[in-house]
């Protein structure tokens, strides 16, 4: 059964087996009351549980902390900007240069100036849209945009967390 690692929130959670639960249960009672994975020798007196709580709560703040980089590496500029960003947005994100033809007809030639109104797209993208796409986003989304248009796999994370018991299993001894 899956139980949220902290009070009040939905997830993230750990995986635990009804017996396991019931000697998680079984060792706080007879420690009476006593919650502390430390001071319960959790590691050494249930080991494999240890393992599942640790890994949980290990994998949670590993999340959260590259979750934070990610939005610091865009942020401040850290992360390199993808080839073919704009594009990429016209086709997934909506992005769309709105212009009146007749600003970029070239008076001498009667022609269309494509550069001129290339350069003006471009403009608009990095100096307007892209800010206030993302301005407009979640978390959420802000973390799944970047993570899909820009290269993380150089942003490191090295994150301290504790092992606790979840609370649904103290509030059950």
């Amino acid at each position: 059964m899956d139980y949220s690692l902290f009070e009040g929130q939905d997830g993230p959670y750990v995986d635990l087996e009804d017996e396991e639960v019931k000697r998680l249960v079984q060792l706080i009672r007879e420690n009476d009351g006593e919650t502390d994975v430390e001071e319960l020798d959790l590691e050494n007196v249930e080991p494999d549980i240890y393992e599942k709580l640790d890994e949980a709560y290990s994998d949670a703040a590993w999340d959260e902390e590259f979750h934070e980089m990610v939005l610091n590496g865009y942020e401040s500029g850290y992360l390199e900007t993808p080839d073919g960003l704009m594009e990429k947005c016209e086709k997934d994100c909506g992005f769309v240069f709105e212009y009146d033809k007749a600003d970029y007809i070239d008076k001498v030639t009667g022609q269309m100036d494509e550069e001129m109104m290339l350069a003006d797209k471009e403009e608009y993208f990095w100096m307007t849209w892209l800010d206030e796409y993302y301005d407009s986003l979640s978390d959420e989304e802000k973390f799944a945009f970047v993570t899909k248009y820009y290269d993380c796999d150089g942003i490191t994370v090295e994150c301290d967390y504790e092992v606790e018991i979840p609370p649904a299993i103290i509030d059950m001894a």
